[in-house]
Protein backbone atom coordinates (compact mmCIF):
# COMPACT_ATOMS: atom_id res chain seq x y z
CA UNK A 1 0.00 0.00 0.00
CA UNK A 2 1.18 3.63 -1.08
CA UNK A 3 2.80 5.14 2.25
CA UNK A 4 0.02 7.39 3.52
CA UNK A 5 1.12 7.34 7.13
CA UNK A 6 2.06 11.25 6.53
CA UNK A 7 -1.52 12.15 6.07
CA UNK A 8 -2.43 12.71 10.21
CA UNK A 9 -5.85 14.63 9.21
CA UNK A 10 -6.93 11.75 6.58
CA UNK A 11 -10.64 11.74 7.81
CA UNK A 12 -11.94 9.75 4.52
CA UNK A 13 -10.37 7.29 2.51
CA UNK A 14 -12.00 5.04 0.04
CA UNK A 15 -9.32 2.03 -1.10
CA UNK A 16 -11.60 -0.78 -2.64
CA UNK A 17 -10.58 -2.83 -5.48
CA UNK A 18 -7.15 -2.02 -5.27
CA UNK A 19 -5.58 -5.11 -4.20
CA UNK A 20 -4.02 -4.34 -1.10
CA UNK A 21 -2.82 -6.92 0.96
CA UNK A 22 -2.08 -5.48 3.92
CA UNK A 23 -3.65 -2.28 5.89
CA UNK A 24 -0.73 -0.92 8.92
CA UNK A 25 0.01 2.33 6.89
CA UNK A 26 -3.51 3.03 8.30
CA UNK A 27 -2.12 2.76 11.92
CA UNK A 28 -0.89 6.72 11.41
CA UNK A 29 -4.17 8.12 10.39
CA UNK A 30 -5.52 9.43 14.07
CA UNK A 31 -8.41 11.33 12.35
CA UNK A 32 -9.84 8.51 10.27
CA UNK A 33 -13.87 8.27 10.50
CA UNK A 34 -14.82 6.69 6.88
CA UNK A 35 -12.81 3.61 5.78
CA UNK A 36 -13.86 1.50 2.54
CA UNK A 37 -11.44 -1.64 2.21
CA UNK A 38 -13.94 -3.87 -0.43
CA UNK A 39 -12.63 -6.04 -3.21
CA UNK A 40 -9.45 -6.25 -1.96
CA UNK A 41 -6.84 -9.36 -0.51
CA UNK A 42 -6.92 -8.45 3.44
CA UNK A 43 -6.33 -11.54 4.67
CA UNK A 44 -5.82 -10.24 8.81
CA UNK A 45 -7.41 -6.79 10.44
CA UNK A 46 -5.03 -5.75 12.20
CA UNK A 47 -3.49 -2.25 13.02
CA UNK A 48 -6.63 -0.32 13.85
CA UNK A 49 -6.51 0.16 17.53
CA UNK A 50 -5.06 3.76 16.99
CA UNK A 51 -8.11 4.75 14.45
CA UNK A 52 -10.68 5.67 17.42
CA UNK A 53 -12.62 7.92 15.04
CA UNK A 54 -13.45 5.19 12.89
CA UNK A 55 -17.22 5.36 12.05
CA UNK A 56 -17.56 3.39 8.77
CA UNK A 57 -15.77 0.86 7.99
CA UNK A 58 -16.33 -1.73 5.01
CA UNK A 59 -14.43 -4.72 4.33
CA UNK A 60 -16.96 -6.75 2.28
CA UNK A 61 -15.32 -8.64 -0.61
CA UNK A 62 -12.41 -9.66 1.25
CA UNK A 63 -11.08 -13.08 2.21
CA UNK A 64 -10.07 -12.63 6.28
CA UNK A 65 -8.65 -15.11 8.13
CA UNK A 66 -7.86 -13.32 11.37
CA UNK A 67 -9.63 -10.23 12.89
CA UNK A 68 -8.08 -8.41 15.96
CA UNK A 69 -10.58 -7.02 18.84
CA UNK A 70 -11.95 -3.81 17.28
CA UNK A 71 -14.04 -3.50 20.41
CA UNK A 72 -12.46 -0.49 21.03
CA UNK A 73 -13.78 1.46 18.06
CA UNK A 74 -16.38 3.31 20.04
CA UNK A 75 -17.49 4.98 17.32
CA UNK A 76 -18.19 2.87 14.62
CA UNK A 77 -21.59 3.06 13.48
CA UNK A 78 -21.70 1.26 10.31
CA UNK A 79 -19.51 -1.77 9.51
CA UNK A 80 -20.07 -4.20 6.42
CA UNK A 81 -18.64 -7.34 6.68
CA UNK A 82 -21.02 -8.50 3.83
CA UNK A 83 -19.59 -11.52 1.30
CA UNK A 84 -16.42 -12.10 3.20
CA UNK A 85 -14.68 -15.20 4.06
CA UNK A 86 -14.15 -15.63 7.64
CA UNK A 87 -12.27 -18.35 9.95
CA UNK A 88 -11.71 -15.97 12.59
CA UNK A 89 -12.96 -14.87 16.34
CA UNK A 90 -13.15 -11.89 17.05
CA UNK A 91 -14.94 -9.08 19.65
CA UNK A 92 -17.21 -5.94 18.01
Amino acid sequence: MYNISRLHNLRELNLSYNGILTIEALKECLHLTHLNLEGNSIKTIEHLNTNLKLEYLNLGENSIGIISDISFLKQLKVSSLKSIICRCSYKF
